[in-house]
């Protein structure tokens, strides 16, 4: 017994040495019910994370209404309290916020919810236990949504569109206090139609709402639009961008976030999508300086056909603890074998100059990871929510469409250490539902794999991230010529996906 408690104390101290193998990660899968996808993400200050599920119900003619609720988890993934506030059946939300223990959300009320129609924006406030403490549909002219919530001073900013009077769809900004009442409020656009779907404070106390314009009454031809105004909602500037079209068909740009780095400028992404009924989409980043002039402009190339690669979006965009961004997009997984409908969760971290940093893959074979929201957490790392559904339709019957959240360190690793050094070695699969040992650990002559069925290679990597050995396979690798030391295991298996867990400690 007292090996094994030394070699207990040796890992944990290796472990513990590093602010970043210390991080919290996981993958949680959150059945909840039938039909689940975990959407908007928040953060408290103890570290916990809460996220907004969507439980959805269909009819024998389709969709008949959404639940909502809150779901809290601790730093590993486990329940610390769950409240379903909404049996609404009319309601979607789409975002909400923490504020001294109660929850405040935005989205929409349909009157007709079966076809989505006349829906209206709304304003929520529920208490720690799932309790409403009021709820405001605004009475607007037309269709509304509320897509963004914001909290400055104990006022709470609602982003989203509205139909005016005029029928075109502008951009909007709502200032309400906690019981719902309208402060202020402010449109933006008229031209032809402006949709908001997020928005920022500003380092200057004011605000930046993101969006996107269409330019044709066909909803083609979409623009990046891009809104600064001060604290009461005046705009200052306003740009709209378009990269220069690499075909007729490259014209929809969708805006899906913004964020404000340090030295003033803003960056924001999307996809593109073409606008014949081809529905590939590319990904977009776009830095702009502080009076909303294009800096410059990155896409991905267009995938599966196209150069034989991915068929991509982002979705979130949040600032790095140390200063640059870290993207969140799903995309068509490449997989030698493997059906072209697998769809996973990535992330990219990018420097101020839109160079790549590191990238990480989160996903299954024939399975769904469709990502919704992302936050840069306190310990440096990231929270991602979404959901896991079987591609094949059967299947998605017997076990319905789970949330899924996954909780990285500040590398985007799912095992802590699998990258160390954060470098960019490219888009690794990281996949964390099987239970894989390493025996003996410590060692210093024969490493055996356990928890994976046929192993195509085992690789074995310094800390710094340089291969130093790859078995082919084989559940097996003698270790005897390695330098004692600290190094980082990786398996493949059968199906090429490669799992990353703890670390293989060599010598005694």
């Amino acid at each position: 017994m007292k090996p094994i408690k030394i070699i207990v104390l040796i890992l944990s101290s290796i472990l513990l040495s590093s602010e970043l193998f210390a991080q919290n990660t996981f993958i949680r899968y959150y059945p909840h019910g039938r039909n689940v996808a975990g959407f908007a993400l928040n953060e408290h200050p103890n570290g916990d994370i809460s996220f907004m599920a969507k439980f959805s119900e269909f009819s024998g003619i389709g969709l008949t209404g959404v639940d909502f609720g809150i779901h809290r988890i601790n730093g590993i993934g486990n329940t610390v309290d769950s409240f379903y506030f909404a049996k609404q059946g009319d309601d979607y939300t789409e975002d909400f916020t923490i504020k001294n223990n109660s929850c405040y959300f935005t989205g929409v009320y349909f009157q007709d919810y079966q076809h989505q129609e006349n829906g209206r924006e709304i304003f929520y406030k529920v208490t720690s236990i799932g309790d409403t403490v009021c709820k405001t549909v605004f009475n607007t002219n037309g269709n509304s949504y509320g897509r963004k919530i914001l909290e400055r001073n104990n006022l709470f900013y609602l982003i989203g569109e509205e139909v005016d009077t005029n029928g075109t769809l502008n951009l909007t900004l709502k200032v309400v206090d906690s019981n719902g009442f309208i402060i202020n409020n402010n449109s933006y656009g008229g031209i032809r139609q402006e949709w908001g779907y997020d928005g920022i404070f500003t380092k200057d106390k004011g605000l930046v709402l993101a969006g996107h314009r269409y330019n044709s009454p066909s909803l083609g031809n979409a623009q990046i639009y891009i809104v600064k105004t001060d604290s009461l909602g005046i705009v200052q500037w306003s740009s709209t961008i378009q990269k220069p079209l690499d075909s007729l068909f490259d014209c929809d740009h969708r805006t899906t976030g913004i964020i404000q780095a340090a030295n003033g400028d803003y960056f924001v992404v999307g996809y593109q999508t073409k606008c014949s009924f081809d529905l590939k989409k590319r990904s977009f980043l776009v830095c702009l300086d502080s009076i909303g002039n294009t800096k410059w402009f990155k896409t991905s190339p267009y995938f599966k056909g196209d150069n034989n690669v991915y068929d991509e979006s982002i979705q979130a965009i949040a600032l790095a603890k140390d200063g640059n961004i870290v993207c969140l997009g799903g995309r068509y997984a490449e997989n030698p074998g493997q059906t072209d409908y697998q769809y996973d969760v990535f992330l990219i971290k990018f420097d101020l100059n839109g160079n790549k940093i590191w990238s990480r893959q989160y996903g299954t074979i024939e399975y769904y990871e469709t990502p919704y929201d992302m936050i840069a957490t306190s310990d440096g790392g990231y929270a991602i929510s979404g959901r896991y559904a079987p591609y094949d339709i059967v299947q998605m019957n017997i076990e319905g469409i789970k949330t899924l959240i996954i909780k990285t360190d500040a590398c985007g690793c799912v095992v802590p250490g699998c990258d160390p050094n954060c470098n960019a070695t490219g888009i690794e699969k990281i996949i964390n539902n099987k239970q894989i040992t390493l025996h003996p650990n410590p060692s210093n002559t024969i490493v055996t794999v356990s928890g994976v069925d046929e192993p195509i290679k085992v690789s074995l990597y310094s800390l710094e991230g340089k291969l130093l050995k790859d078995i082919y396979h084989s559940s097996t690798m003698d270790v005897s010529d390695i330098l004692p030391g600290m190094y980082i295991v990786r398996v493949t298996d059968k199906n090429h996906n490669a799992y990353y867990f703890g670390k293989l400690r060599i010598g005694e």
